[in-house]
């Protein structure tokens, strides 16, 4: 057995019989390597075609035919290939599936040395063969998953343009639908960057964006108090913050009903989530008493954002309000933003700031008034109202306040 280098054949096995086509199973470490080395496509593109439909009889075969249609794909772009042949690599990784967790018959094993190891096996399917048989199962499952569902041009998420991917799995056995669920799918970023004049600004889908709504405290409903009465009056409310030409909510100490998050990510609100403050004088009590009550507020604190961490809508966490049984806000905000990178994190909104986090939050009554910029740290650029008659930020609703600080109407257009 010898392995052609000629550049129009490499990744090719030739088996002392002449030129031919090879199984891509036996090729695809050297077909891999032919793509980077010579970038050969058509003749990679050749082989997948010819062999698309044969195995041989090998079963680890069929899932390298996979990962060479794959590599392929990533090293070309082809995305009409790819989806050409969804349809041949699903019933590949199905016939996977079915003997997943059984001993299968496997007539000849050749490991794929990116994968760490390498032997042959021929004829004796001993327990090693069957391991390695299930780990190229899960790696090919994966890899597929992956490169089908990556979308080369999406429609980002933004609060003018809430964009929402729908989403349908099904589990099937035997071609018999076993469940389904349907959900949906937004995609933004969220980011500090700095503007045309090198000033940090908060990012939204990499282009800065000036954050404007209500200190949303969710409990003045006439006819429900903490609760609303219905949907519709969620949506209401959400409609009514859009109309009057705000692009998000800090949701105030509460956290509200999977629905309101729903309005928010359909109708396109930004929302910043606090955790229910724990306000009690943390001096009065002993140590042994304050770890249980951090253990229970931590633990809270990650269910918070276990249970809302799929929304698009949300993009700011919020641990502490106003120094209300604010503790450890350093290793709180680390913590934080560490489990869930894809958010800002405001380390303690209005109370002792440590520096910590991504932004600086000051409340200012009645104002206006805002902090001086600080190096690594973004300028003015969110307000937030509350109910009883300020503006919770850097300026005054009340009075001549409000006209010394004006917004420009272009600061929500983006």
């Amino acid at each position: 057995m010898k392995a052609s280098l000629c550049q129009d054949y490499f990744g090719a096995i030739l088996m002392e019989r002449g030129d031919r086509m090879s199984w891509t199973g036996d090729a695809h470490p050297s077909q891999a390597a032919a793509l980077v080395a010579f970038g050969n496509t058509d003749f990679i593109k050749r082989n997948i075609d010819s062999t698309a439909k044969l195995d041989n009889g090998i079963r680890s075969y069929s899932l390298y035919w996979i990962l060479s249609l794959l590599d392929y794909y990533a090293y070309t772009d082809d995305r009409t290939t790819l989806e050409t042949y969804i349809p041949n690599a699903c019933a590949k990784l199905d016939a996977a599936y079915a003997v997943f967790g059984t001993d299968p018959k496997l007539r000849f094993y050749g490991w794929d040395e990116r994968l760490t190891a390498g032997f042959e096996i021929w004829f004796k399917p001993g327990p090693e063969t069957q391991n390695a048989y299930k780990m190229l199962s899960i790696r090919a499952w994966r890899d597929f998953a992956a490169a089908v569902l990556k979308i080369p041009r999406p429609e980002l998420w933004s609060p003018n343009h809430p964009a929402l991917y729908d989403i349908w799995a099904v589990l099937k056995k035997d071609g018999k639908v076993l469940d389904e669920v349907a959900s949906y799918a937004g995609m933004r970023k969220i980011s500090l960057g700095k503007d045309d004049q090198g000033i940090l600004r908060l990012f939204l889908n990499n282009r800065p964006l000036f954050e404007l709504g209500p200190l949303d405290q969710g409990w003045w409903w006439p006819d429900g108090l903490y609760t609303a009465p219905t949907d519709a009056a969620l949506r209401f409310d959400l409609e009514t913050i859009k109309s009057l030409g705000m692009n998000m909510l800090r949701k105030h100490v509460k956290v509200e009903p999977d629905r309101l998050y729903y309005w928010c990510d359909k109708l396109g609100l930004l929302v910043w989530q606090d955790m229910p403050s724990a306000l009690f004088k943390r001096e009065a009590h002993a140590p042994e008493a304050l770890a249980r009550r951090n253990s229970q507020w931590e633990g809270e604190w990650k269910a918070i954002i276990d249970t809302l961490r799929n929304h698009p809508s949300i993009v700011m966490w919020v641990p502490f309000n106003e120094g209300w049984g604010q503790y450890d806000t350093e290793r709180i905000a680390a913590w934080t933003k560490k489990y869930d990178p894809t958010r800002q994190v405001n380390n303690a909104s209005g109370g002792k700031d440590f520096g910590a986090g991504d932004v600086s939050d000051v409340h200012i009554y009645p104002g206006p008034g805002m902090p001086a910029l600080e190096a690594g740290w973004h300028a003015v650029e969110f307000l937030y109202f509350q109910g009883r008659g300020e503006m919770g930020l850097e300026v005054s609703w009340q009075g001549p306040g409000f006209k010394k600080c004006p917004i420009p109407a272009e600061a929500f257009g983006r």
